[in-house]
């Protein structure tokens, strides 16, 4: 079954750099004297502080994961710092897109445990395929991925399996958005406390991120 998504918005704490330079310094304290820890890469999408934005603080607490596909983000964790808020482009201030340069869909069928290697923890799933699984609390979930079909111009964009086998529950609608040539796909999937959000970054080379977590 292929699934298509409306264009409606989420409620993320997410957003991106924007620095002319090409990558924004990551510092291990909201000051601009304070160590480097990281270039964070113009257009890169992170999980924020909101109380920072809210409170309209000159510095921005971010959290970046390791991995800039997320592929060990329950394991690895993320490298924690401040950027300046002058480099924070929030992911609803971007502009929508609802065009037809580019395309993403999934296609989604209900979950086939006979398909998966399933670990366990006393009677909890721990584990699919080996994987720490996007939206499984304790139990299994009900629907899968089996594809992501992405078009970039007209253009046939490929994304393997190992970006989409470790997200269920893949039944909430997303926004696109767009910032020059790159495209950003946002959305949430689950409920409750098996919640979490994902944003898939695309451009001409194909897909250059993805951001997979639960907002705090």
């Amino acid at each position: 079954m292929i699934m298509d998504f409306a264009l409606t918005p989420g409620f993320a704490q997410i957003a991106i750099i924007s620095d002319t330079d090409g990558h924004t310094n990551l510092r291990i304290a909201p000051d601009g004297q304070s160590a480097i820890i990281y270039q964070v890469p113009d257009g890169h999408a992170f999980f924020y502080n909101y109380d920072d934005i809210a409170a309209k603080r000159d510095w921005v607490e971010i959290f970046v994961a390791k991995d800039p596909f997320s592929l060990g983000a329950m394991e690895s964790g993320d490298l924690v710092g401040y950027v300046h808020r002058s480099r924070v482009v929030l992911h609803e201030d971007l502009e929508k897109f609802q065009g037809n340069d580019f395309s993403f869909r999934y296609e989604i069928s209900p979950f086939d445990s006979t398909e998966h290697i399933i670990d366990r923890e006393d009677s909890w799933v721990s584990a699919i395929d080996g994987r720490s699984a996007w939206g499984v609390l304790q139990q299994l979930p009900l629907s899968q991925v089996n594809s992501v079909e992405v078009q970039y111009k007209g253009r046939d964009i490929q994304v393997h399996p190992i970006f989409y086998g470790d997200i269920y529950q893949c039944h909430y609608d997303f926004v696109v958005y767009r910032r020059g040539d790159t495209y950003y796909v946002y959305h949430g999937n689950e409920d409750g406390e098996g919640y979490y959000e994902i944003v898939w970054v695309f451009n001409e080379n194909g897909l250059i991120q993805r951001l997979v977590g639960a907002p705090f």
